[in-house]
């Protein structure tokens, strides 16, 4: 049986500059995400940037027809504005400051949001300054206690933690479930590769990446670490909140093949890890 090494997702800053660029993101008095008690029946779509968002534009444009609002992450910012799609939002949670491209690159969407995780390097804030529509989230990474402090510091402890995983996509659901929204549609959200493929579009931070084969529910996947977490992590966040939300998953990755199948699928899943 294949084992499953090194599984484990984190947010890929050391907790020293997690916490330094907390301090820096909270004084810009920028208005923080708080849990939101009413329901929003509007049905979003969460774009990610896996293989399958290649053959899945016309579904897309088909779920805009029908009102569904379209929520970017990283990379899919700009794939997005470049097929004339406009995304109801952004979110973004990877802190490293080259990734400001993604954002950057493409300006402002009028009418947009903008969720950015608090522990994002300050070239992102410094980008966005004077955007409306500008909103912090805080995406705790674990049982940081110093990181807490933080924020205890800054907002005497009147402060939403958004927790849920390890990536853009996992946090995004989490962020908008706390928002009130209950309805979700994940495109490009594959938590493997299609072929050599592990983007949509070029990515060139993953080109080269450790990635293994592994069997789960009669199906044979090609993942690396990050998506084999991130599958293992979302349905984490199924079994404990699933309640609270209903998802579809586009496409027919590793991600909407755990959903199918169910339990059994993630049971084996986790007996390969070491």
């Amino acid at each position: 049986m294949i084992r499953i090494t090194n599984i484990k997702g984190d947010i890929n800053v050391s907790a020293e500059q997690r916490r330094a660029n907390i301090r820096s993101s909270v004084a810009r008095g920028l208005p923080q995400i708080r849990g939101h008690h009413g329901k929003n029946t509007d049905r979003l779509c969460l774009i990610g940037g896996g293989p399958s968002l290649a053959q899945q534009e016309s579904e897309i444009r088909d779920a805009v027809s029908a009102g569904a609002k379209l929520v970017a992450m990283n990379g899919t910012y700009g794939w997005l504005i470049a097929r004339g799609l406009r995304p109801s939002a952004y979110v973004q949670v990877d802190a490293r400051p080259t990734n400001l491209r993604f954002l950057a690159d493409h300006g402002r969407v009028p009418d947009c949001s903008y969720f950015l995780a608090s522990h994002l390097d300050p070239v992102f804030f410094d980008a966005v300054a004077g955007w409306p529509k500008v909103y912090l989230f805080h995406a705790i990474a674990g049982d940081d206690q110093l990181e807490f402090d933080v924020l205890n510091e800054f907002y005497f402890g009147r402060w939403q933690p958004v927790d849920g995983g390890s990536t853009v996509m996992l946090r995004s659901l989490r962020l908008f479930s706390l928002l009130g929204f209950a309805e979700f549609e994940l495109f490009g959200c594959d938590s493997c590769y299609q072929g050599d493929a592990h983007h949509a579009y070029a990515q060139t931070e993953n080109d080269g990446e450790a990635a293994q084969v592994l069997e789960v529910g009669g199906r044979s996947f090609y993942a690396a670490t990050w998506q084999i977490s991130q599958a293992m992590e979302f349905m984490d966040l199924v079994r404990v909140r699933g309640e609270e939300f209903a998802v579809r998953i586009h496409g027919d990755g590793l991600l909407a093949h755990l959903l199918r199948v169910g339990a059994a699928a993630y049971d084996e899943l986790q007996a390969q890890r070491v």
